[in-house]
């Protein structure tokens, strides 16, 4: 069972990820007066890829580190600092990403209790 939740953690972390990395993120407006007619407008959406740039995917790529690192333990401690440090990480990028991290992180809470109570003498 935890081997599900484990897996679900990692696909779950590399969807959004993913979704975060390439969906449209920031929109801007663009306005230009043409002599005495109407302005023409113009709207673009980027993704934060387009946005931010290459290194933004640095700090993307930290949830599905951590979430792999959670699925490879064995223990329940070693789970419960990874889903400690997700939660502190959202709570950081709370401004930005932080709220699409969440399903990440709940997931990482529910496979370190899911550990089996045999890993923490590990």
């Amino acid at each position: 069972m935890e081997r599900r939740w484990a897996i679900a953690l990692v696909a779950v972390a590399i969807a959004i990820v993913a979704l975060l990395a390439v969906a449209p993120f920031a929109r801007t407006s663009t306005c230009i007066a043409v002599g005495d007619g109407p302005n023409r407008c113009t709207t673009e959406s980027t993704s934060l890829l387009e946005h931010e740039g290459s290194s933004v995917l640095v700090v993307l790529a930290i949830p599905v580190a951590l979430a792999a690192i959670a699925a490879l333990a064995r223990s329940r401690r070693a789970r419960m600092v990874v889903a400690v440090v997700l939660t502190t990480f959202m709570l950081l990028a709370m401004m930005t990403i932080g709220v699409f991290l969440l399903p990440i992180v709940a997931l990482a809470w529910v496979l370190a209790y899911k550990t089996s109570a045999s890993s923490l003498a590990k």
